[in-house]
């Protein structure tokens, strides 16, 4: 399992880990393991977020660690869907867009 995890996308929900694990997994994605929200996630004292979710650790008796994940888009807004790539990218293109046509408005009544 310990090879098998950098694969995985997300860190399974109610599935134990061992700090080798989870480090492993980590810093593929994130910088968190050099930082002092990782000591903090270890003692169960701070959730952090690693791509669309957001985790929390919490220790076990047998010396690894529970994950417990939390969709980050559901903790903003429960109702709200995450915005895909494509729409994101034409809201940007039309917000750019506008921003274009205002400035040649500004430039042509100067």
């Amino acid at each position: 399992m310990f090879m098998g995890i950098i694969a995985v996308q997300t860190l399974e929900n109610n599935v134990e880990y061992s700090a080798g694990e989870l480090q492993t997994w980590l810093s593929t994605r994130s910088r968190i393991c050099s930082t002092v929200l990782w000591r903090r996630a270890l003692e169960e004292k701070e959730a952090f977020e690693v791509g669309e979710f957001t985790y929390k650790l919490q220790p076990t008796a047998s010396g690894r660690y529970l994950v417990k994940k939390i969709a980050t888009m559901e903790l903003i807004n429960p109702q709200r869907k995450p915005m895909s790539i494509k729409r994101a990218a034409k809201w940007t293109v039309i917000a750019l867009g506008l921003v274009g046509i205002c400035l040649t408005l500004i430039i042509l009544t100067k």
